[in-house]
């Protein structure tokens, strides 16, 4: 792996973990590490000043699992779960910077987690369609909620908190308002959705799929509000700061720039 000087696309390091391979990586802003996953479900944490990495932990080539992760950008918390080819849970455990709360087994693998903005949840759909919400610091379950058909690919939450959206397999969309304990369901894409965005106003949330379309959705009434065509199954969709451009790509390896108002591709 390497990290690279935004302004001047100047490699600052070169990282190797040799002999392992990597598989997944993500950065850690609070704490200004790169996680580091590899193939053989080791987990390191690299920091760019120290360039000397931690394990959190020692995966071994017994480990048929595979292991995803997400950070924390309030506390810095790191999220590890793993699960085996037959999507069975393999471990679930939440790294803070003083202990590791271990997660109760679960009764299906974790696919994607997201913790809520404060830190203070994670949220994550696991491979039986299910939804489950855990406090992030006791590990203790808040919430879990059914009805969805299929894996969940796709989690998201409000910046207030107040919001969780899910999606997957069954091409419907799940929103639970945490306040009023209600859930919308909104109806429209014709494939499985691949993942969900909250963008600055938390009564609009994005949506891509596998129909070759990005959609936004005004949340407080699930009604469609746009639809915008990429051409090709829609894998990964991201909104800068301001939420005035975004760039999606497809499984085509095609890559589009939007401007999101009024709805127009740009590049």
């Amino acid at each position: 792996a390497a990290t690279w000087r935004w302004r001047d696309a100047h490699r600052a390091h070169s990282i190797s973990l040799a002999p392992e391979k990597m598989f997944t990586m993500e950065w850690n802003a609070r704490l200004s590490e790169l996680i580091l996953v590899t193939r053989n479900a080791s987990v390191y944490a690299w920091n760019p000043t120290t360039l000397t990495p931690r394990t959190l932990r020692r995966g071994g080539t017994s480990d048929a699992i595979t292991v995803n992760l997400v950070a924390d950008a309030a506390s810095g918390a790191v999220a590890l779960y793993g699960r085996s080819s037959s999507g069975a849970s393999a471990f679930a455990e939440i790294h803070h910077q003083d202990r590791i709360v271990v997660l109760p087994k679960q009764t299906s693998g974790l696919l994607t987690a997201q913790f809520s903005r404060d830190g203070e949840r994670l949220a994550a759909g696991r491979v039986d369609g299910t939804v489950v919400v855990w406090d992030a610091q006791s590990g203790s379950e808040r919430n879990a909620f059914s009805g969805h058909l299929g894996l969940v690919y796709g989690i998201a939450w409000s910046h207030d908190g107040t919001l969780l959206a899910w999606a997957g397999d069954d091409s419907n969309i799940h929103v639970w308002n945490s306040e009023s304990d209600t859930r919308l369901i909104m109806k429209g894409h014709a494939s499985k959705v691949n993942g969900l965005l909250f963008p600055g106003a938390d009564n609009y949330l994005y949506s891509w799929s596998n129909d070759d379309s990005i959609r936004v959705w005004e949340t407080q009434r699930g009604i469609l509000v746009a639809s915008l065509l990429h051409g090709g199954m829609v894998s990964r969709f991201e909104s800068n700061s301001a939420h005035l451009r975004s760039v999606s790509a497809s499984t085509l390896g095609t890559m589009k720039v939007w401007q999101l108002d009024p709805g127009r591709c740009l590049h």
